[in-house]
């Protein structure tokens, strides 16, 4: 009682520290709507993005934290413009006057996006110039001027790179060196490592090395002037469904190839300024919108490398394979250093099903050890009661050290199903090699669902009659568990470990429509339920935990933390039950289409860790409940992938989740809080109480692995 009393002052203070609500985003009388504005998707997304680079000017970041964050920004909107801005091209080629749920035409908000990059990219350069200039007080110096090689080694790398003669050759998101002549532009691509220490302490860049030294590509015949380019291309590609798997793993590499040279969305150039127009009409006109001339490297995340120091360039490592392209930056550029972390001692000195049997298992990414996932497989490939396993894989790292485990676990006679989600953005090769990794070792695969993308993170152990299972946040993927902050629940209760094994009856069963996908989890829909599903029912969850806090009124409570909050039909509910005088609370990471109004209060926490756990907690008038979720509160999530939502069963996960649900609403040092104009505020004390810090440093586990 006590624990409660305090956890409801916490939260009107905080209410209370906000500015007093005003009129403007939101006309209601009594429970009806007569209007509401939604805040575009595309903007806010940039808006999160902002509040990154603000992170990469702590006074207390390194220089390469400062670089990791910069890298951060260039990649994310590499990412948005391949898929983002290429999806409302799609709907503006359809219908040119298509409007928003903001009540803007899609041309408007891209002709928005446009303007908000280019004085996002302003701000970059600015930043990434100060920090190769501060990288002098580490011993690292950049020399640009480059003289002739005189490694033969060199000379002949270079001879090899074979010119290209039209633009529409350059592949998506490659880098080229771009050489101009008096009647034709040719261009070389620069290769993926591109820094080349001069000496222990001075590096140039492979782009520099090309720029200066043509004669190892044209002989005599010398440019007129040089520059470097690289093109995003349209990325939004959509494979049809196919009920044969192989005609689908082959109509998506078919699509793959074709995403290497599809339609331009953004352009990057650095050249002289003097040079600048001759390109512009060198390239044409229709480039105008998307051309942006930068101050600087093109892509420059490759700086992040410096953290390694000197090293000898290997030449033979550009030989550019498939798994190079994994676009996961956010783990690539942190360049964390892998320290112990702590884990549970008794699932280390015996089996972990032994202690499952007693109790669920939480664990909490970063801050605890990625080993319990893999004692979860390793032990059931070992223990001879087990029969089966059962796994969906939507994003993990190249050498998989879960592919390895299932692999084992086959070879020892186990029966092992996954579900390699071949429609993950950016994955599809990765997933794809990996596939047909697993089934060479006798797993069976099932690489798509018609209709549905799954990107729900389960696992489960048949051991006899007992089932156990792994309902997680976060994806299987032991690089990005040191990165990002996800919960990951092991339980053998078989409320959710029975629900758990119908959802794997219905992927293998794989429904070829909606309407079968609706049939196939009907029966998990009635009131005893504590594993929901989409499409359809987390939605429908969603809501009804909603309207039932707004029958309470201003006795209801309402926290959740999420990566994206856009859905215009949960939006509608949160606003009608903050009407009602109900309390919310929400942490938004990324995209946030919600105002901020007397009763909502949305806060955004960029920092050390990626937020990707979605937590949400409803009072229900002293009953509280619960739910942890691989799913945001986005249409794409609720309606068109299938997601798991689990309500937290045991007491001490149920304690442990809400404490660190509520750790976040007292941050100082990183929380952005959103305006009710939905402008965002910077952190109030860059210096005060850190959520993560705080995490971090209060593990509850004592052994570490």
């Amino acid at each position: 009682m006590l624990n409660a009393y305090r956890q409801d002052l916490r939260i009107s203070r905080f209410f209370a520290k906000l500015p007093e609500y005003h009129s403007g985003q939101l006309l209601l009388f009594g429970d009806n709507f007569t209007e509401t504005h939604f805040i575009n998707r595309e903007l806010s997304w940039i808006d999160f993005n902002t509040r990154v680079f603000q992170e990469a000017l702590r006074e207390t970041n390194t220089i390469f934290e400062r670089l990791n964050f910069l890298s951060i920004v260039s990649t994310n909107l590499n990412e948005f413009f391949q898929v983002r801005v290429a999806a409302l091209n799609h709907i503006v080629a359809k219908d040119s006057l298509a409007i928003d749920t903001s009540r803007q035409t899609f041309r408007e908000i891209i002709n928005q996006i446009y303007k908000k990059n280019g004085t996002l990219l302003e701000k970059l350069y600015s930043q990434i110039a100060i920090s190769i200039h501060l990288l002098e007080n580490e011993g690292i110096f950049y020399k640009s001027s480059c003289p002739n090689f005189s490694s033969k080694e060199a000379q002949d790398f270079l001879s090899k790179l074979k010119p290209e003669n039209d633009f529409s050759a350059l592949e998506n998101q490659k880098i080229y060196a771009g050489f101009c002549f008096k009647n034709e532009t040719k261009f070389i691509q620069i290769p993926k490592y591109r820094i080349f220490w001069l000496d222990s302490h001075t590096f140039t860049t492979m782009d520099d090395l090309i720029l200066a030294n043509p004669q190892y590509f044209f002989g005599d015949k010398k440019p007129l002037f040089s520059f470097t380019i690289s093109v995003d291309r349209d990325s939004d590609l959509v494979v049809q469904d196919t009920e044969d798997q192989h005609d689908f793993i082959n109509a998506m590499e078919e699509t793959l190839s074709l995403r290497r040279f599809s339609a331009a969305t953004r352009i990057l150039i650095h050249a002289e300024q003097k040079n600048e127009a001759k390109i512009k009409m060198r390239l044409g006109s229709e480039f105008g919108q998307i051309l942006f001339f930068v101050p600087g490297f093109v892509h420059p995340e490759f700086l992040i490398g410096l953290k390694k120091g000197f090293r000898k360039y290997n030449f033979a490592a550009n030989d550019e394979k498939e798994s190079d392209n994994f676009p996961d930056m956010m783990v690539r550029l942190r360049s964390l250093t892998k320290n112990h972390r702590p884990c549970c001692h008794e699932i280390v000195t015996s089996s972990i099903f032994d202690y499952l049997d007693k109790k669920d298992l939480l664990v909490h990414f970063p801050y605890e050890s990625y080993f319990p996932i893999l004692k979860f497989i390793s032990d059931a490939a070992e223990n001879r009661d087990v029969t089966e396993i059962k796994i969906t894989l939507y994003r993990t790292e190249h050498n998989s050290r879960i592919v390895n485990e299932l692999v084992l676990a086959s070879l020892k006679g186990k029966k092992v199903t996954v579900f390699m989600e071949v429609k993950a953005r950016f994955n599809e090769q990765l997933n794809i090699n990996l596939g047909k990794i697993l089934e060479d070792a006798g797993i069976k695969v099932i690489y798509s669902l018609e209709k549905l993308k799954v990107h729900a993170k389960i696992a489960l152990v048949v051991k006899g009659s007992s089932l156990y299972a792994n309902l997680s946040t976060g994806n299987y993927n032991s690089e990005t568990s040191y990165v990002y902050s996800d919960i990951s629940l092991f339980t053998s209760k078989s409320e959710i470990a029975s629900r758990v094994a119908r959802i794997f009856d219905a992927i293998e069963n794989k429904p070829k429509t909606l309407s079968d996908v609706k049939s196939s989890f009907t029966d998990f829909s009635d009131k005893e339920q504590f594993v929901f599903t989409s499409p359809f029912f987390i939605k429908r969850k969603i809501i009804s935990l909603i309207k039932n806090e707004a029958t309470h009124g201003g006795d209801g409570l309402i926290i959740a933390k999420m990566n994206n909050l856009g859905d215009e039909d949960i939006i509608m509910e949160l606003e009608k039950a903050a009407r009602k005088g109900v309390k919310i609370l929400l942490n938004v990471r990324g995209i946030c289409q919600i105002y901020a109004q007397e009763n909502i209060r949305i806060i955004s926490i960029v920092g050390k860790f990626l937020e990707h756990s979605r937590i949400f907690y409803f009072k229900n008038f002293g009953d509280e409940k619960l739910y942890v979720s691989s799913s945001d509160w986005m249409l794409r999530n609720l309606d068109k992938r299938l997601e798991v939502m689990f309500q937290i069963l045991d007491k001490e996960c149920f304690e442990r989740i809400k404490n660190i649900l509520m750790t976040y609403f007292k941050d100082e040092s990183h929380a952005h809080q959103m305006k009710f104009d939905g402008t965002w505020d910077a952190p109030k004390n860059p210096k005060g109480f850190s959520a993560q810090n705080f995490l971090l440093k209060s593990s509850v586990t004592q052994e570490s692995l």
